[in-house]
């Protein structure tokens, strides 16, 4: 992966200028978030001090073995290892932004720093803290990107779907949850497409439980939403991960690792059906984010909420029609949580009139004049 020095570097600019008109707009939608990843973990691997502190879980012979297959003195070798195919291929695909070891800043702007309001933040384009002030179930107050998605495309129910690993999606989602396709937390499938695989899967939620009552395996929902992919082909797909933040709250930091992984080989296999199937390739807007960021030491590294530093530290990755391929960035601009939905609309051609109450501004990249 280039890193770019400073006076070389694409600047990233944020404005409200439409994409050029000989760009082309992306025709589908697929959103991958996996629940508290932090950026240190994403670039730059295992945390050295994490590793072997018995604090963060790290106590049997198989939690030392893990952190010693995933351990190397340079950052770039530790993050290739816990995430071989997003740093072997994927992140130079796209434009990626988050790095603060490289002066690239991506940041919550909501005052809760959890996972609702951070979630609302992503689908709503602005931070709704007056009326998301925890991770309580309560309806979505705004209307989301899914929505004016499927609205701009006068879309049916199937065509926008959204499997998530935790319940409260159930109300994320949308305003109106019943508009389309929603899979979360330990709920059987049973919508269109629906095949011995769906049912196989459904079954296996129950059976294989996890430690927590509205968070099942991120192992079950990546298989939904990839079984939906392949047989039903919707125009839109969200696809949210949780165990990463679950495991994080447990002080389990080898299962944070392997969740990691699995997020890593999820993605794989995802991007490998996009570039292979007719429909999506070369059409489809891809965005990898996280709602929210961690502790930055190893005593608060498990927990985030405003009062602990480093909660607003996110990092977020596009991909497709009319996104360059500048890879990992150095020294760009700062990114808000808000900018990514109408960027999303953007590079979609789709009005932001759409999703009407958004803060953010779309974010472009342009080259820096030459003196």
């Amino acid at each position: 992966m280039k890193h770019w020095s400073l006076p070389l570097i694409l600047i990233l600019s944020l404005n409200a200028a439409p994409a050029p008109a000989s760009d082309k707009a992306a025709t589908r939608l697929i959103v991958v978030t996996v629940d508290g990843l932090r950026w240190q973990e994403l670039f730059t691997g295992i945390d050295p001090k994490l590793k072997s502190m018995r604090e963060a879980g790290m106590k049997r012979d198989a939690d030392h073995k893990l952190a010693k297959r995933l351990s190397d003195p340079s950052p770039q070798a530790r993050r290739k290892l816990l995430f071989p195919y997003f740093w072997g291929k994927l992140a130079q695909q796209g434009v990626l932004a988050g790095n603060r070891n490289q002066n690239s800043f991506v940041n919550v702007t909501n005052q809760v720093q959890k996972s609702y309001s951070g979630y609302a933040e992503i689908l709503t384009g602005q931070a709704l803290d007056k009326e998301i002030t925890s991770n309580l179930k309560k309806p979505m107050p705004a209307q989301t990107l899914l929505e004016a998605f499927q609205d701009h495309g006068d879309l049916k129910y199937s065509e926008v779907a959204l499997f998530a690993s935790w319940e409260r999606f159930q109300s994320i989602a949308a305003k109106d949850p019943s508009r389309f396709v929603i899979n979360a937390g330990f709920q059987e499938f049973s919508g269109p497409g629906t095949n011995a695989r769906t049912k196989e899967l459904s079954r296996r939620q129950f059976e294989q439980l996890t430690p927590w009552t509205e968070v099942r395996h991120d192992y079950i929902t990546c298989e939904l939403a990839l079984n939906y992919l392949r047989t039903q082909k919707p125009k839109a797909l969200y696809l949210g991960l949780g165990e990463t933040d679950d495991w994080a709250h447990d002080k389990r930091y080898a299962r944070v690792l392997w969740a990691s992984t699995y997020f890593d080989t999820c993605l794989e296999e995802l991007v490998n059906f996009i570039d292979s199937d007719e429909a999506y390739r070369g059409q489809t807007l891809l965005v990898i984010t996280t709602d929210h960021g961690r502790g930055r030491t190893s005593s608060d590294w498990h927990h985030h909420k405003l009062a602990v530093p480093g909660s607003d530290e996110i990092w977020l990755y596009l991909r497709g029609p009319s996104i360059p391929k500048l890879g990992e960035l150095s020294g760009s601009a700062p990114i808000k949580q808000t900018d990514i939905a109408p960027t999303v609309l953007q590079y979609l051609g789709i009005s932001a009139n759409r999703l009407p109450g958004m803060t953010g501004e779309p974010i472009s990249w342009t080259e820096p004049s030459k003196n």
